[in-house]
């Protein structure tokens, strides 16, 4: 068996590798990228759902209380 004979088939089995190896890995990136996209909806559905219990939430109300009230905390036990 000569040099050509050898590297001939050693490029053969790489190319056929290269195919194998492309024909397993392409279902793998579908999944991947099937598994971004719902996840990417999930976070949008969180999202809304996030806003919109802030916005159910009843406005802070607005105390009248004296101007001395609130300005100093007893540390003291």
């Amino acid at each position: 068996m000569d040099a050509s004979a050898v590297s001939s088939q050693s490029n053969a089995v790489n190319q056929s590798m290269n195919q194998l190896n492309a024909t397993v890995l392409q279902p793998a990136a579908n999944a991947n990228s099937i598994n971004v996209a719902v996840m990417k909806k999930a976070n949008d559905a969180q999202a809304s759902a996030a806003l919109s219990l802030l916005q159910a939430l009843p406005p802070v109300p607005q105390y009248n209380n004296p101007s001395n009230l609130g300005n100093s905390v007893d540390v003291k036990a």
